[in-house]
């Protein structure tokens, strides 16, 4: 051979080879993260670049190879050189065509070597889709080193001893220790070079050489890397991540049949991004296949060594294709180097036809040219249409992850991301705080098979993985938490993980950038210690905005936004003057900082809040905040003496002598007061009181649950005082409560000043608790809470009495007044006029809805006129639904007012009066509703109304209820809103929802009782409210209400919504 064939030709080749391989992938070289695997890899890779031993200090399931050969291109290259890896890819899948095509000329056929490696260039781009196409993926090494080791093994097979076979074992050893796969390459060689000795008995001796060298060399690597872990003290952790999870957890997973299903990606992907290869590789697989089996049955001709070998090749790839079961388009890879040599040996074979066919055959000879030619400009198509597809720049919210992750770190500070978002480390180039670099060995999730939110997934969380991650946080704490929730991770809401919640709300404080944050995204820092004072009382710098709120989904926490101005250095956050909570800002990105609460904080330090802004020049103050009366939250500490309690507010006892000999004492979760031996206590009486309720408890200091006898008439009386005359006493009902505690009724003469007098004349010690005025008038039906008014009257100051029919007639002018309970988020009130509707002067009033705030203020919620006479729609029974102000405590105030003057037609009443929390009430009677006691929309927060009994519950909505034993069954309504289903052009919009219904015992697994998915655009069926019937298993538990995106696992356009639950009771 001379020069020009053994060196420039071949040189020649590989220079063009590298050329096109990075040509087709240079426009798109800027973009640094392709996918989450390359988030894992790249983070993997730097971890083990400073000193990490994989699965001890960096968790992952796959084979260990591919992160050291990250670790040392960053090492050549720099740290958290992405861009050099994929440089390095491009390289590597040159030198890959390079491979196949002196893989090929080694056997005898150059051309198909050419064709080939043309094939194999175009086919390793195309084939994995323009969304996985520029990632390096661990199968990309798999085929690198398969490649290596099988053109190892052709070079070694004419003449090659045990010392050949070495080298050929060490690549196969490579090529499954990037993937456990590989092995099945190995096995292809195997069987390949069994033949090859079947056939050549002469050279058995040499050839079994060779197999045991391959053998030796491939023990021989594994030797190595098991020896590492197990010196590296990472033997078991290698066993379990490499080997036992995938065989027991990640591949068990999906069933074998859906395992099976995935070698459609063989055909798929193919005919998605490059037909050709499906026009070219079928026929060229078909005529290898018949080539290799007339071989096998005609002993006397050649063994045709390529067809065996890309016949081979091709079915292990697609045997590694279909093993984990998932269509993930990237595991198709593997199909690439058997498919692309079958294509080239075919069109080499069609191109020798071609010039052998005599020159007479003039048309056979164009017809050829003509298909060589269209299946070159089909392949050209194809790329060209392709490449325009690829989108050559990050996702902006990964950017802005990133650059924000930088902003408030340094480079040395670990970081820890909750969820499946391992991207975060790489983009921000921040290494982890602990082993896990994302969270599904702490959750059980396995990805893309046990997502759903019904499924608990605590089966396949890793052994001693919460042990392990603690160990790791406490000895590197991170700089930064990023609470990611995309991939499914809106199942495993951070702030419900127990001790990672806690380690949160004391210890950091959520930022808010300046930036839009990206979707589903939050960010924890570390708190600073908090400054004992400020040597003077910071002045109140009136534009400083803080504000208060409730956190989603976690009842007993509150969440304080400050918003911060420039050059602030540090934020603190104060409850009484006191600070709790302190900030070290250490960005101008940093817009709000967050602070969670406890509300047992606010019983302890009180409810006025502020916040103090630290500057260099300067330090400021907030206005400040009540707490409670913004969030209209219970928790105003009890009173140290007695009290009576009258909406609102508390009215004091007139200044008895003995007021300081009460005792605040709680019994039986009642606050109360005890006083030992007789007293008098005296109130002034609201004009519009009618009943005074309290409980009480004749029991000796220390007997706390004596019961005792039934106290004499003189023990305890409570009397009228009327402004002139003499006292007067009351008829008391009595009834029996827990542990010898009485709950006493006193009912009031109407409208007449004076004061209440309650008192003792018994020497035995008493205890006194919840004194409480009401007056006369429908309740406020809240959950199964019946809440008396403690203001009702009807015109001239008349009390509200139940007509014979059900009805409170409230004539007006009428007032009914309720104190809003923590909780409630909007009422509902029936009401009417009663006919007749004379026509000399027909009826016309108006009912005024309004809140009256506890610092004196009011705003309306509703002004509705009725007139029945001319309006139709004004007759019968009424309902009107209006939704109570976000913040702020105080009482909700009824009125009927007459239009014009009184009118004796405006015969107005109220029916039923109820509110409703955070999310549908589930009713089971008029008498009997249930409240959920959580529900949690699609942003985090509470499910809303939408408009009379709809509720806005777009996906993913949870709405949970309190399951009482003799709650037979429910129904309920849901459906998509017509505008979430196609655009004005008719292209889809949502991929649908799913309407779940679970049943969760104590202690027990979630049981799915009803499951129904909706995808309107498909099926006209699904459009509308649609309505389910779903009987419970009888007994006490969790009742949990789901509505789940689509198929496609998608929430946008997802705008769905629950309405009219309705629970049957058993008799």
């Amino acid at each position: 051979m001379n020069l020009r064939s053994r060196v420039i030709i071949p040189v020649a080749w590989l220079c063009g080879l590298l050329a096109v391989a990075f040509w087709l992938r240079a426009p798109f070289l800027d973009r640094g993260i392709w996918n989450l695997d390359e988030g894992v890899t790249f983070t993997l890779g730097q971890q083990v670049r400073e000193g990490a031993v994989l699965y001890r200090d960096a968790a992952d399931h796959r084979s260990p190879l591919v992160p050291y050969l990250k670790a040392a291109t960053f090492l050549v290259a720099g740290d958290w050189n992405i861009r050099a890896q994929h440089l390095a890819l491009a390289a590597l899948m040159g030198l890959c065509a390079f491979g196949l095509l002196d893989l090929a000329r080694r056997l005898g056929d150059t051309a198909a070597g050419r064709w080939s490696a043309g094939a194999f260039t175009v086919l390793v781009f195309l084939i994995p889709g323009f969304v996985d196409t520029l990632a390096i993926h661990t199968e990309h090494f798999v085929i690198a080193f398969s490649t290596l080791g099988f053109w190892l093994f052709v070079r070694a097979v004419p003449s090659g001893g045990f010392l050949a076979g070495l080298p050929i074992g060490l690549a196969f050893a490579a090529s499954s220790l990037c993937k456990q796969p590989g092995l099945l390459d190995f096995i292809v060689a195997g069987t390949l070079l069994l033949l090859v000795l079947a056939r050549t008995p002469a050279d058995r001796p040499r050839l079994l050489r060779l197999a045991l060298g391959g053998l030796a060399g491939f023990a021989a690597a594994w030797l190595v890397v098991c020896l590492y872990f197990r010196l590296n003290d990472a033997w078991d952790d290698f066993v379990y991540y490499c080997w036992t999870f995938n065989t027991r957890l990640y591949v068990p997973e999906i069933p074998l049949a859906q395992r099976l299903a995935a070698v459609r990606l063989a055909w798929t992907l193919p005919a998605s991004w490059i037909p050709a290869a499906l026009a070219v590789g079928i026929p060229a697989l078909l005529l290898g296949l018949r080539t290799a089996v007339s071989s096998l049955f005609h002993r006397d001709r050649p063994l045709p060594l390529l067809p065996l070998l890309f016949l081979g090749w091709f079915f292990s790839g697609l045997v590694s294709t279909t093993l984990s079961g998932r269509d993930f388009s990237h595991y198709a890879l593997q199909l690439v180097p058997g498919l692309g040599l079958a294509c080239g040996w075919f069109l080499a074979c069609v191109s020798a036809w071609h010039r052998a066919l005599p020159p007479k055959h003039t048309a056979l000879r164009l017809l050829s040219r003509l298909a060589l030619a269209a299946t070159l400009v089909w392949t050209g198509h194809s790329l060209h249409e392709f490449r325009k597809r690829i989108h050559p720049h990050e996702d902006s919210g990964l950017l802005r992850l990133g650059d924000f992750v930088r902003a408030v770190t340094t480079p040395s500070d670990p970081i820890f991301v909750w969820g499946y978002y391992p991207e975060a480390y790489a983009i921000s180039q921040r290494l982890p705080s602990t082993r896990y670099i994302y969270s599904n060995f702490l959750t059980g999730l396995i990805p893309w098979s046990n997502l759903s939110p019904e499924i608990d997934t605590r089966y396949a969380v890793v052994p001693h993985a919460w042990e392990n991650f603690w160990r790791d946080y406490r000895a590197r704490p991170p700089r930064l938490i990023v609470d990611a929730q995309p991939r499914g991770y809106s199942k495993y809401p951070l702030l419900s993980q127990p001790d990672l919640r806690d380690e949160i709300v004391d210890r950091f404080a959520e930022l808010v950038p300046v930036e839009p944050r990206p979707f589903s995204v939050r960010f924890y820092h570390p708190l600073s210690p908090v400054a004992a004072s400020f040597p003077t009382p910071p002045p109140v710098d009136e534009t400083l905005q803080i504000d208060v709120s409730l956190a989603p989904a976690q009842s007993d926490l509150i969440v304080a936004t400050v918003s911060l101005p420039p050059q602030t250095t540090a934020v603190s956050v104060r409850l009484g003057g006191r600070a709790l909570r302190r900030l070290a800002v250490s960005s101008p990105e940093i817009a709000q900082a967050r602070f969670l609460l406890r509300k047992s904080e606010l019983l302890a330090h009180g409810v006025v809040l502020d916040a103090v802004i630290e500057k260099s020049d300067a330090i400021v103050a907030s206005p400040v905040i009540d707490v409670a009366r913004r969030l209209v939250l219970d928790l105003r500490p009890p009173s140290s003496k007695p009290v009576l309690a009258y909406g609102s507010a508390e009215l004091a006892p007139l200044a008895p002598a003995d007021l300081d000999a009460w005792q605040f004492e709680r019994r039986e979760n009642l606050s109360g007061w005890s006083h030992d031996g007789p007293f008098s206590l005296a109130f002034e009486k609201p004009p519009t009181l009618h009943v005074l309720r309290f409980a009480w408890h004749r029991a000796d200091p220390g007997v706390r649950d004596a019961l005792v006898e039934p106290e004499s008439s003189t023990d305890l009386a409570v009397h009228f005082l009327p402004e002139d005359g003499p006292p007067r006493p009351l008829a008391l009902e009595r009834t029996d409560g827990p542990s010898g505690i009485r709950f006493v009724t006193a009912f009031l003469p109407p409208a007449e000043p004076g004061r209440l007098v309650v008192s003792s004349s018994s020497s035995t010690a008493l205890w006194l608790a919840d004194l409480r005025g009401e007056a006369d008038g429908p309740h406020l039906q809240f959950g199964e809470r019946s809440i008396a008014p403690f203001v009702a009257y009807q015109r001239d100051h008349e009390r509200l009495q139940p007509a014979p029919d059900g009805l409170w007639d409230a004539h007006p002018f009428a007032r009914l007044a309720y104190r809003r309970l923590p909780g409630m988020e909007s009422l509902v009130v029936e009401f009417g006029i009663r006919d007749p509707f004379p026509d000399e002067r027909p009826p016309h009033a108006i009912l005024e809805i309004n809140f009256l705030h506890d610092d004196g203020t009011r705003t309306n919620l509703l002004a509705r006129s009725l007139e029945p006479a001319t309006n139709p729609a004004d007759r019968g029974p009424q309902s009107t639904a209006v939704v109570l102000p976000e913040k702020g405590s105080g009482d909700v105030e009824l009125k009927f007012v007459a239009y014009g003057g009184p009118n004796p037609a405006n015969r107005t009443y109220f029916s039923r009066v109820r509110a409703r929390g955070s999310g549908p009430d589930l009713i089971l009677s008029p008498d009997r509703v249930l409240l959920p006691v959580d529900s949690v929309g699609s942003d985090g927060g509470r499910v809303r109304l939408l408009t009379g009994d709809a509720w806005i519950a777009h996906t993913p909505t949870r709405v949970v209820y309190d399951c009482p034993p003799d709650l037979h069954a429910i129904s309920f309504g849901f459906g998509l809103d017509d505008n979430a289903i196609a655009d004005e052009h008719g292209n889809r919009r949502s991929d649908g929802i799913e309407a779940i219904v679970e049943f969760i015992a104590p202690n027990e697994s979630p049981v799915v009782l009803f499951r129904r998915a909706l995808d309107p655009f498909v099926s006209a069926a699904d459009r509308g409210r649609q309505h389910a019937r779903v009987v419970l298993p009888g007994r006490a538990g969790r009742l949990v209400v789901r509505l789940s995106p689509g198929q496609a696992n998608n929430q946008s356009f997802d705008w769905s919504y629950l309405t009219a639950l309705e629970g049957e009771t058993t008799p």
